[in-house]
């Protein structure tokens, strides 16, 4: 910031020079330095040239980055040769240095907890899966059928996100409750990503919509679990078509004063037909790869957790290949689809498949 104003009239140089007055003090070179959470709230006199003027925005470490403070915070504990500073960094896009010093802790925590003397990568994934989600509280009294509906709906999540996201790995599927959520099918992303095409977009609202999609395809019954993923898939449809010119459009309801949920209103109709051709294309997916969802539900009701490398071991026994590399997804005219219900149907008996005989 610009110094104080100092006298530098004639006289009083000539004073100082006399000694009548107290010489110019020297004023070693001082940088100041502010930080804040939340630019937008400042005042705009801090901001003004010769104050704050000059902004630097830290945003959360690379990988590289990453490994740097894991190198750190690793070198404090104890640990064993499964958790290395590269594999968590791998792990962590995303997380400041703050949230990476708590997992370390927490890991040694976990470790502790179960006797053992070094901290390893499963206490590093426990901690991470803790930090994220919530303790795991088991429902007990929950009956087989309810947890078959459960093991179904995450079985459609973890389906479509392996199939669906590439730049993605399937990190964890569950059907043990964690805070409010009686399961959940969780990816990573393999690196940072700084944009998404619209094939992406739509990929991601297909994964929102595949519960339903195994619900109703292989239950024969819509369950009430869909609320946040129908809430989800609806505002990306929503950005999709009223933000980002990813539609038929060009529009953008920022530029137009109103709030998100007047211009959601207002783009009901497009967004509703988006979302029921996404259904039916993710629906079309789900009966393709029907004996990959039963399996997948089979273990989770066996083992209640399985992990992307589970999921990954089980389509290479399926399919004999590795993970294929998804189309690119469109929106298609609704108009020129087929009945949901009926395509569902024709698939299911073409197949021979029975979804009252599935456990």
């Amino acid at each position: 910031m610009d110094p104080p104003n100092i006298d530098g009239s004639r006289i009083a140089k000539l004073l100082r020079t006399l000694g009548l007055r107290r010489r110019k003090a020297e004023r070693p070179a001082v940088l100041t330095i502010a930080a804040t959470n939340l630019p937008d709230v400042l005042d705009d006199a801090l901001l003004r040239p010769g104050r704050f003027d000059r902004k630097l925005w830290v945003d959360s470490p690379d990988y590289d980055g990453r490994v740097d403070v894991f190198q750190y915070y690793l070198r404090k504990v104890k640990l064993d040769a499964t958790l290395t500073p590269e594999l968590a960094a791998l792990d962590t896009v995303g997380y400041s240095p703050a949230q990476i010093k708590h997992i370390v802790n927490e890991s040694v925590v976990i470790a502790h907890q179960r006797g053992a003397p070094l901290a390893g990568y499963e206490d590093f994934r426990v901690a991470m899966e803790t930090y994220e989600w919530g303790l795991k509280q088991p429902l007990r009294s929950m009956s087989e059928d309810e947890k078959r509906n459960v093991a179904y709906h995450e079985a459609g999540h973890a389906v479509a996100q392996y199939l669906l996201k590439p730049h993605d790995r399937v990190w964890k599927v569950t059907i043990i409750r964690r805070g409010g959520a009686l399961g959940l099918a969780a990816t990573k992303p393999m690196s940072e990503r700084y944009n998404r095409s619209d094939s992406e977009i739509l990929a991601e609202i297909q994964v929102c919509l595949a519960a339903r999609a195994a619900e109703e395809t292989f239950l024969g019954k819509k369950l009430n679990g869909v609320t946040s993923d129908l809430q989800q898939a609806t505002e990306l449809a929503g950005v999709y078509l009223g933000m980002l010119g990813m539609g038929d459009e060009l529009f953008s309801w920022q530029a137009s004063g109103g709030t998100r949920a007047d211009a959601l209103k207002a783009l009901r109709p497009r967004i509703n037909e988006l979302l029921r051709d996404q259904m039916l294309q993710v629906k079309k997916l789900v009966l393709e790869h029907a004996e990959f969802i039963h399996v997948i539900s089979e273990e989770l009701l066996k083992r209640g957790d399985l992990t992307g490398e589970e999921i990954e071991m089980i389509y290479s026994e399926l399919y004999g290949r590795s993970r294929p590399v998804p189309p690119a997804i469109n929106w298609r005219n609704i108009s020129d689809l087929p009945d949901a219900e009926a395509t569902t149907a024709a698939a299911l008996e073409e197949a021979g498949d029975d979804p009252a005989s599935k456990p």
